[in-house]
């Protein structure tokens, strides 16, 4: 079962029509059923390297697990709070399952392997029973390194590999990964992009012309856990971004002229070290506790349906995920109220969104709307920068996953149709009336 996010809620399997094993999926936490046997609440912790440690409750009792994974984020080794190794295992590229010493196939891993441990293969988890990965959009077929249902997307239309809808990864593991089962992720990997932008014309009798180019290669990166003195250490190398622009400016007004050219170019380097401690962690305090939760979720399901009143100030749940790149705040078409108006109650799930709710909730401060706003408002001119600044931020970070990375790319492009404004702005003379009254409509 899917929730309205379309993320994983819930499975079960069935035997002879008994229910032999349910699971419940929160994020990183999950809560696993086997039946005659007690509930495990399992808990993902992970650092800005990715999972570090696992901690699984049963019957009020605490344990706690470092997990080791390679570079694609398969889960390779489980370790005790004092470094023990509990228990290995090991895929080949496609994630067929193998010995981790010699690399045969049809032996599983090496120690004993922990009932609630399902993940493996990228972090996915694994149906042994049925020879297959659970890649939560689609299943996935190690042994022919095939999706079994199409994919909803093509990426890349310049690389022919992605016509091919049942593929996984562009057919190449070792590079890519695949979270959500529908879009590929990378790994550890480098690309560039490039941009130009031209434009003339005349800004309240101003003529001015401009010309833009920019380009940018982003990251490698590499990673590595390892286990000392009760810390979960993480450590990640990576060259962030390049960045490179061109551009030139020109503007005449009465007896003044101005002309600019600009290069600049930037290059970001940079190493960290990441500790997560976990055997301090005392998860009763903010654990999950399902039958609290699914007890209050009935409980608020019957005040609604007690007090069926809406008020006009309340979000219209028709208005989201309406707006561009699949979210709800980016563009044109917020959420609104059942008045018509911006509402911002809704909390999306992608941090990619973010950025825009700023940038709206600064357009409407200061009262600027839609296309006029965006090309003549001088007031915003603040809010637009800050919404490239945070956005193409995020979008350059190997450390959002591909969605937000994909929504921020978007954001960050609505600087364009604002450089005209901005630039003129930064060009006229201090005492100049449009700095002086600024422009509002």
């Amino acid at each position: 079962m899917y929730d309205a996010a379309e993320d994983r809620a819930y499975s079960a399997q069935v035997q002879g029509g008994v229910v032999t094993h349910q699971r419940w999926y929160m994020g990183d936490y999950e809560r696993d059923e086997v039946a005659g046997a007690a509930a495990q609440q399992i808990h993902y912790i992970s650092g800005d390297a990715g999972l570090s440690a696992i901690v699984v409750e049963e019957g009020g009792s605490f344990t706690y697990y470092a997990a080791y994974t390679d570079h694609l984020g398969s889960i390779v080794l489980l370790t005790d709070d004092a470094g023990t190794p509990l228990y290995r295992q090991a895929y080949d590229p496609w994630g067929r399952e193998r010995d981790p010493e010699t690399w045969n196939y049809g032996v599983a891993g090496a120690g004993t392997k922990p009932g609630w441990l399902t993940r493996g293969y990228t972090g996915h988890e694994m149906l042994p029973e049925y020879g297959l990965v659970n890649m939560n959009g689609r299943m996935y077929d190690p042994l022919n390194g095939r999706m079994l249902r199409p994919d909803n997307y093509v990426q890349d239309p310049t690389n022919t590999q992605n016509y091919n809808r049942f593929s996984y990864c562009l057919n190449n593991p070792m590079k890519y990964t695949d979270p959500s089962g529908d879009q590929y992720n990378t790994s550890n990997y480098s690309y560039g992009y490039t941009a130009s932008y031209g434009a003339s014309g005349s800004y309240y009798g101003v003529p001015y012309s401009l010309s833009y180019s920019a380009s940018f290669s982003t990251y490698n990166t590499s990673y590595l856990n390892t286990y000392n003195n009760g810390l979960f250490i993480q450590t990640y190398s990576t060259n962030i971004w390049g960045f490179n622009s061109s551009q030139t400016f020109s503007a005449s007004y009465g007896n003044m002229s101005a002309s600019w050219s600009v290069n600049f170019s930037s290059k970001i380097e940079t190493t960290a070290l990441v500790e997560t401690k976990v055997n301090p962690y005392r998860l009763e305090g903010f654990r999950l506790n399902f039958d609290y939760l699914k007890n209050n979720i009935e409980t608020i399901s019957k005040s609604v349906t007690q007090n069926n009143t809406i008020s006009g100030s309340m979000l219209d749940p028709k208005t989201l995920n309406r707006n561009w790149f699949s979210s709800s705040y980016i563009g044109p078409y917020n959420p609104k109220d059942y008045k018509g108006k911006d509402n911002y109650d809704y909390i999306p799930k992608s941090l990619g969104e973010y950025p825009a709710i700023s940038h709206d909730k600064s357009y409407e401060k200061v009262g600027a709307y839609g296309i006029t706003g965006v090309l003549f408002d001088t007031r915003t001119i603040n809010a637009d920068l800050q919404l490239f600044v945070e956005s193409f931020g995020m979008f350059s970070s190997p450390y959002f996953d591909l969605k937000t990375r994909y929504q921020t790319f978007g954001s960050s492009l609505l600087i364009i149709p604002t450089l005209p404004k901005i630039i003129l702005y930064n060009s006229l003379p201090p005492y100049h009336p449009i700095k002086i009254i600024g422009i509002s409509k």
